[in-house]
């Protein structure tokens, strides 16, 4: 990522780069810094009782991912004279010759419905695309009001099923708009992360 990797947002100038594994512990304040409700839109059930161990070991995998299937971009703040996370975007898919992903967007509460999310979606498909992948599917509550008009208003082909609640947004994302593949899910394997 670049200098036109910035955005400014609320007074913070707001730098977006890939996740490391110096993200560790940032990573983990940024987890308990979410609200009970963006922590349950974003997992679909309530995390209050995961233990500290399984947040702790879901954000080292997280921040030590294999980049060819799995990749995750953050929104970096600095705040009280040291770096703060605001924002992971991330995608998975189960191969490296897979052309679909599963994506997932969290921002923190204070940075929310500003433009942020919206921000962080685009640069993750711009990744997506470089690594060969033409569809996103997302898993959502199908009251998830805010990351469906997000969805939709990426000018982007998009099929939304809802079924019992939950919602699975695919993305379009090949240029041409026209993967046959799309719609398909991937088969990740993973129930809680980031």
């Amino acid at each position: 990522m670049n200098n036109k990797d910035l955005m400014q947002l609320d007074g913070y100038d707001i730098h977006f780069r890939l996740i490391c594994s110096e993200d560790h512990e940032r990573l983990i304040r940024f987890y308990y810094k979410l609200s009970d409700k963006t922590k349950f839109l974003r997992f679909q059930f309530n995390t209050a009782n995961i233990p500290k161990v399984r947040v702790h070991k879901e954000a080292a995998f997280l921040c030590n991912l294999d980049r060819n299937t799995h990749n995750a971009i953050v929104a970096i703040i600095q705040r009280d004279n040291q770096e703060e996370i605001i924002g992971v975007a991330r995608f998975v898919r189960d191969s490296e010759t897979a052309s679909a992903a599963e994506f997932a967007v969290v921002v923190l509460d204070e940075f929310q419905s500003k433009g942020l999310g919206k921000k962080m979606l685009l640069k993750l498909i711009d990744a997506a695309r470089k690594m060969g992948i033409n569809c996103l599917l997302g898993y959502l509550l199908s009251y998830n009001d805010v990351m469906i008009h997000l969805i939709k208003t990426l000018n982007l082909k998009t099929k939304i099923i809802n079924f019992r609640g939950q919602i699975e947004a695919y993305i379009d994302i090949s240029q041409q708009g026209t993967d046959k593949s799309c719609g398909k899910k991937p088969k990740t394997g993973r129930e809680f992360t980031f």
